[in-house]
């Protein structure tokens, strides 16, 4: 990564306009706790690592982690940062949505971190393979499980609306504890 000027890096954190305030709330939601870093907060607004619409997912899937597990910080710093790399290599202009239908973005991006028998001739790239990996196969899972149970369980509390209050409850707190217990 190119080294950024001081100026640069304040130009870039102070830079906001009144539609993008919603944007700025979840960046600094997504990035508060951190101290004396502004790493994650500094990738989440720069917009020649990430768009907008990406920024604003990776904001949330850090905002939903935290409501989640309560991660420690360098957990959010390697996430930012392992996802904010794949949405440079797919392009920027990419959405990460696109990305979840089509996964050889993410294969390609896995790929080039492999490395041959010369280069690494203790396979120290499987470490930092496997935890992008790791990763990548989280951020994926939130998202298609946003996708596909969140339409459903709106058109089944809808249609139970007409019935029992009682078996709506029931079914927001089944679907959550689902949601807990996966991986």
């Amino acid at each position: 990564m190119a080294k950024r000027s001081n100026k640069y890096v304040a130009e870039i954190l102070s830079s906001s306009k009144e539609e993008d305030l919603a944007l700025d709330r979840k960046i600094t939601l997504a990035t508060e706790g951190f101290t004396t870093t502004k790493y994650c907060e500094l990738i989440l607004r720069d917009r020649n690592r990430l768009s907008k619409e990406n920024a604003l997912t990776l904001s949330d899937y850090v905002i939903a982690m935290k409501r989640e597990i309560n991660p420690r910080l360098n957990t959010i710093r390697t996430a930012v940062q392992f996802l904010s790399e794949l949405s440079k290599c797919a392009g920027i202009a990419k959405k990460f949505e696109d990305m979840l239908s089509k996964k050889d973005d993410i294969l390609l991006f896995l790929d080039c971190c492999r490395k041959s028998e010369n280069e690494d001739p203790l396979y120290k790239w499987i470490g930092s393979y496997n935890s992008k990996r790791k990763y990548f196969a989280h951020f994926l899972y939130s998202q298609q499980w946003k996708k596909q149970y969140m339409h459903v369980l709106w058109q089944v509390i809808n249609d139970c609306l007409d019935f029992d209050f009682s078996l709506v409850l029931f079914l927001i707190i089944f679907l959550h504890q689902l949601r807990s217990l996966s991986p």
